[in-house]
């Protein structure tokens, strides 16, 4: 989906699990409210079902986000779907799915807005890695902005690579890792997704001068946003969808 790494432009700013603050996280209401807002990027997070459907959802287990109990690489796709996956949020939303990673990616390609989708660590990570892949060889065309895999676990980024080589990668860290350079030339990623917190000036620019991305989560101040982009970054990962319109607007 990308003839070169260096060929990969990010937006300033990257929907973060769709818009969160307007819909409950990683819901299709959640990708359809950050599509209306002007994102042109959205991240989410994919796990995989007990019965192997790559299905959105961030946490490891149910209880903040769904009426859910539980581990959710222990529940059977039957049962995730019926799931009150909104009432958590406001009672407008409630009764809303947890949904498929194949319904996302439908509605990306029709409004045609790229996806960064972020596969969560997993003990099935060969499983979840070809289902991710599978869903999106069968619904993502070349003509469609390039989607960019992401992940905190080198395992899977690893795999990735090998069954996807053309997908872009971006390795997700949650602290700063000094051989981290190193590792983005290892797993043949584009990009380092990093806290906003341990960004510097002087760490953004050795990064870029390695030839990569810097993208920072999650942000959701526009003084702190803009000093992030003086500095380098490429994108920020956002709850805001103000900041859209700011750094992104036409």
């Amino acid at each position: 989906m990308i003839a070169q790494l260096s060929d990969f432009i990010f937006p300033k700013v990257i929907a973060h699990r769709g818009a969160p603050c307007l819909a409950p996280e990683n819901t299709t209401p959640a990708l359809m409210a950050a599509i209306d807002a002007g994102a042109l990027y959205i991240e989410t997070d994919v796990q995989l079902a007990s019965t192997g459907e790559a299905c959105l959802f961030h946490d490891d287990n149910l209880e903040r986000t769904s009426n859910g109990r539980g581990n959710f690489e222990v529940q059977r796709w039957q049962d995730i779907q019926q799931l009150d996956a909104g009432s958590w949020f406001d009672a407008g939303f409630k009764d809303t799915r947890i949904p498929l990673l194949a319904e996302w990616l439908q509605v990306a390609a029709q409004h045609r807005v790229g996806l960064n989708i972020e596969i969560k660590p997993s003990q099935q990570t060969q499983a979840v890695v070809d289902a991710t892949h599978a869903v999106i060889d069968q619904y993502w065309s070349e003509e469609l902005p390039p989607l960019i895999i992401s992940s905190k676990s080198k395992q899977v980024l690893h795999y990735s690579a090998k069954i996807a080589p053309t997908v872009a990668r971006g390795w997700v860290c949650t602290r700063w890792y000094f051989f981290g350079v190193k590792t983005l030339r290892q797993l043949g990623c584009v990009s380092l997704h990093i806290k906003h917190d341990f960004l510097s000036a002087s760490r953004i620019k050795a990064v870029r001068d390695a030839g990569f991305h810097v993208l920072a989560y999650t942000v959701n101040d526009q003084a702190r946003a803009q000093q992030l982009f003086d500095w380098g970054v490429s994108a920020i990962f956002s709850d805001n969808m103000r900041l859209i319109t700011k750094f992104d607007g036409a």
